[in-house]
């Protein structure tokens, strides 16, 4: 394992790794697509990897995916979210990172209009986003659980 997340193309025979997303301190403990609004259009040409000591030699496949962000958590305690380009040729951007975990972030999903996400600190935390994806933060702090929360 280490800190960045593979993005390949892939095609019927095979893949390309084409970019990767850096920016984490630690190993990348878990991913997550937000999906756009339904109706939008895409060509579904992304797969994401770097969990293989989690997950299994494959990693984490999102073949199909037509999201418009992807999120990271990380061993660092932090969450990164990546703005995926609008054309291929174009470079990746980490544009927001989300701080207040004390421990490994452990999972991240999407509920609603809430991110939440799960620690090795043994919190959950809520983070509420606009819809541009342009404000995050912290809204909640759910604690009381005696291990780290997957």
């Amino acid at each position: 394992m280490d800190s960045t997340v593979g993005v390949y193309r892939v095609f019927e025979g095979g893949h390309q790794k084409i970019s990767a997303l850096v920016g984490h301190m630690g190993w990348v403990r878990c991913l997550l697509g937000i999906q756009p609004d339904q109706g939008s259009e895409g060509d579904g040409w992304l797969e994401v990897s770097g969990l293989e000591g989690l997950r299994g030699p494959e990693g984490v496949r999102a073949e199909g995916w037509k999201g418009i962000h992807v999120v990271s958590g990380s061993n660092d305690c932090t969450i990164k979210v990546w703005r995926l380009p609008k054309f291929r040729h174009e470079e990746w951007e980490c544009y927001k990172t989300l701080r207040g975990h004390s421990g490994a972030v452990l999972s991240v999903i999407l509920h609603n209009n809430f991110l939440i996400s799960g620690s090795a600190d043994r919190t959950i935390r809520l983070w509420s986003f606009t819809a541009e994806g342009s404000t995050w933060e912290c809204t909640q702090i759910l604690d009381g659980h005696s291990e780290g929360v997957w």
